[in-house]
């Protein structure tokens, strides 16, 4: 069972890293500030860091666009182990989310979402990805856990 949840990790972050573009290379550049301290805040990085460089260590995968403007992403750092954050881009603003539990999240994306429109199908595909996030979350806090408790 470790062993599954190990590999899935691997994946799931080779996967994220093809996909990905830095910050810097991604739609949500006009962001960066508002995502760099949100991940300060949630601790991927200090605020000793040197800020120049923050930008070359976190990746955006763009998980839907569409053509009511409005960006769907998947945000994280370099870190091996770090979390992703799932993130919605519209009307000239980031929303990111903490993407562990989805109860707590779950009204606020739907608020955001529901003025969108859109078709049943890309909120299916969103809601995978979303499900994705959080289920790769579970499972590194899960490992974490392990790691830090030494069994």
């Amino acid at each position: 069972m470790k062993l599954h949840k190990i590999l899935y990790l691997i994946f799931s972050l080779i996967s994220a890293t093809i996909s990905a573009q830095y910050i810097n290379d991604s739609k949500i550049k006009p962001y960066q500030q508002e995502v760099i301290n949100f991940l300060i805040h949630k601790k991927n990085f200090s605020s000793s860091h040197n800020l120049e460089d923050i930008p070359n260590m976190i990746y955006v995968a763009e998980l839907l666009k569409t053509s009511n403007k409005m960006l769907i992403c998947e945000v994280s750092t370099t870190s091996p182990h770090s979390l992703k954050y799932f993130s919605i881009v519209k009307d000239g603003k980031i929303y990111l989310f903490n993407s562990v539990d989805l109860n707590e999240d779950f009204s606020s994306i739907v608020d955001k979402l529901n003025e969108s429109k859109l078709s049943s199908n890309q909120l299916f595909k969103i809601f995978s990805e979303i499900s994705s996030i959080y289920k790769y979350n579970r499972n590194v806090k899960n490992q974490n856990s392990i790691i830090t408790s030494g069994k």
